[in-house]
């Protein structure tokens, strides 16, 4: 029986998310001055994995990605400006109602296992690909929190 690797990544990125969604919440702390704290991290993630989501709809309907209209770093910070003093528990419930968005766009996608996902100034790649880093993306952030920071950027 063959593996299908794009549900096998996909499930692996739900395992982050969950675990992300259960624990950014019990972290909660201020961002330090000219830094990040778990809620501007959450903040990101939600910009991020909404951007995702509409990718993923766009491609399981045939239709071009939207483009983003600026750097990755003023997004970031619309983002995180636009989140501002929303409580962490929201936020969290956010991120699992958008992963559950791009969860199902995914599966809706035809050939999925032969699409590519686009990127943003770089060459496509296979979807399987793109998720595995959305999920070390997603873990990277996870890992620092329970490390006690900092948190990257």
């Amino acid at each position: 029986m063959e593996t299908n690797t794009v549900t096998s990544a996909l499930n692996g990125m739900d395992s982050v998310v969950a675990d992300v969604v259960r624990e950014f919440p019990l972290h909660d702390a201020p961002a330090p001055a000219n830094g990040w704290g778990p809620r501007e991290v959450m903040a990101h993630f939600l910009f991020w994995h909404s951007w995702w989501a509409e990718t993923a709809e766009a491609l399981a309907a045939s239709r071009p990605a939207a483009g983003l209209n600026a750097s990755i770093d003023e997004l970031n910070d619309r983002a995180v400006a636009q989140r501002a003093g929303a409580p962490i528990s929201e936020l969290a419930a956010e991120l699992q109602a958008l992963h559950q968005r791009l969860h199902q766009a995914v599966l809706a996608i035809p050939d999925r296992e032969s699409a590519l996902w686009p990127r943003i100034n770089q060459p496509s790649i296979p979807i399987q690909e793109r998720l595995a880093g959305m999920a070390r993306h997603l873990q990277s952030h996870l890992d620092e929190v329970r490390q006690g920071g900092p948190l990257s950027r």
